[in-house]
């Protein structure tokens, strides 16, 4: 157990406390191989600019632009609030644009706060699916004894849980259709090789940007 309590330390003292909610934990789109790296400038910025660009009227649309979206696809949008500009313009956008919106939120905190957006909507009252992700007020689920403000991030958890059951759940839907699924290994299994990566990402070239194939 000593052993442990030294590692944890040597690893969060290397970790900057952004906030009291939270100990950084890097962002989804800083590790996707194919991330826009405009996108990532916005997402590494100070903690204060990024409230901000989360109110940006238009950035939803110029973001959109960007990439290759279709009609008929599904869009996975997550806001805790719901409330501000660019979850709110990016559902707008989408449905548009008839792409199927799924919304990730915190219906508590987001019904309990008003609508910050001109249209006077939140993103669960936009989305066609809104799943709830269950978190408490300011997310933080950790009490520390000396430190008033709770640490800990149950958005960051809950997220992540159900984005997988999503996609399992999907891809289960596939097969009971018949359909051919492909599935991206762990480049770190044994057998798994530089080609065979590159023959399951090619077909999606043409609509990841980023993606070197």
């Amino acid at each position: 157990l000593r052993h442990a309590e030294e590692s944890v330390n040597r690893v969060l003292s290397r970790v900057e406390v952004l906030n009291p909610r939270v100990r950084h934990v890097p962002h989804p789109a800083e590790e996707h191989p194919g991330a826009d790296h405009q996108l990532l400038g916005l997402v590494q910025r100070d903690p204060r600019q990024r409230g901000e660009i989360e109110r940006q009227i238009g950035l939803a649309k110029e973001l959109i632009q960007r990439e290759d979206v279709r009609s008929g696809d599904a869009a996975i949008i997550i806001s805790n609030s719901g409330r501000n500009a660019v979850p709110v313009e990016m559902a707008l956008e989408m449905t548009a644009l008839e792409v199927k919106v799924i919304a990730i939120t915190n219906l508590e905190q987001s019904l309990a706060s008003s609508a910050t957006h001109s249209s006077g909507k939140r993103l669960c009252e936009l989305a066609a699916v809104t799943i709830d992700n269950c978190v408490p007020q300011g997310d933080a689920l950790v009490s520390l004894p000396g430190l008033a403000p709770k640490l800990g991030p149950s958005s960051t958890v809950a997220g992540a849980a159900i984005i997988n059951a999503i996609v399992i759940e999907a891809v289960s839907e596939l097969l009971q259709r018949g359909e051919l699924v492909p599935v991206l290994p762990s480049a770190n299994v044994e057998g798994v090789s530089e080609n065979t990566l590159r023959d399951l990402l090619a077909p999606y070239k043409s609509r990841i940007k980023h993606l070197d194939v």
